[in-house]
């Protein structure tokens, strides 16, 4: 594979730490302006919170549990040239009590199209960057086998997460060094449960998860070396470096 040349790995990928203000916020120290955002608590057990701007300001999606895309009204008001914005009091992720940490990803290359493949052809929109290896996708499902995805990495991605947005439903991970159609799950307790889905890791996903409903894809290819996959197996007993 013939890999980008990245010389600043934190101008496409950056995690920043702050403390909550209970109140309007601006983060900075990013270092570029993000398209999505992942928040997590870090000195006490809640909800984690991501955030992309295919989806928009306000939109949350929760990794640790099943629930459907929400409205956060003083939640993520902007992404800002270096960083991020709250609205206010009334985010989980502002408590002045509590300190955070964001992951912050940049994809940036915007655009929309047609699926193609089984079914109805539907519209999809992208964001994306090329030269880290990164993209979001929302689609809306058809109903049909074989349902065809661009995601726009112009290699084949080596990681997708899939969340269906209006209903609740598990996080599916898929990786091309799983059983062929098989898939994983983010976010239960048996997410080491293999599920058959006929899927296929291409310049296209394509995918016969048969929903009507609208569909969020995060894709990740080892394009640049910034981000790689790995896979392993283990037997219970022995301990497995990665």
């Amino acid at each position: 594979m013939a890999y980008t040349t990245i010389n600043k790995h934190t101008a496409h990928f950056n995690t920043k730490l702050y403390a909550g203000n209970n109140g309007s916020q601006s983060i900075t120290g990013v270092g570029f302006q993000a398209d999505m955002t992942w928040i997590k608590k870090r000195d006490g057990a809640a909800d984690s919170s991501l955030m992309d701007s295919v989806r928009g300001v306000r939109k949350s999606l929760t990794t640790n549990n099943a629930e459907a895309e929400y409205t956060e009204t003083a939640g993520l008001s902007s992404w800002d040239a270096d960083g991020f914005s709250f609205d206010g009091a009334g985010f989980d992720h502002v408590n002045t009590s509590n300190n955070f940490v964001s992951w912050n990803w940049k994809a940036g290359t915007t655009g929309s199209g047609s699926t193609t493949g089984g079914g109805t052809s539907k519209t999809y929109n992208y964001s994306v960057n090329t030269t880290a290896g990164f993209s979001i996708v929302t689609y809306t499902g058809n109903g049909n086998s074989g349902h065809t995805v661009p995601h726009h990495l112009g290699t084949t991605p080596n990681l997708i997460i899939a969340k269906e947005t209006g209903a609740a439903d598990y996080w599916r991970v898929y990786n091309p060094n799983l059983t062929t159609n098989y898939n994983l799950y983010l976010n239960p307790n048996e997410n080491n449960n293999l599920e058959p889905e006929d899927y296929e890791f291409e310049t296209k996903f394509k995918v016969s998860w048969k929903l009507t409903d609208k569909v969020r894809l995060y894709t990740l290819g080892n394009k640049s070396r910034l981000k790689e996959t790995d896979f392993y197996k283990a037997k219970i007993g022995i301990e497995v470096s990665l």
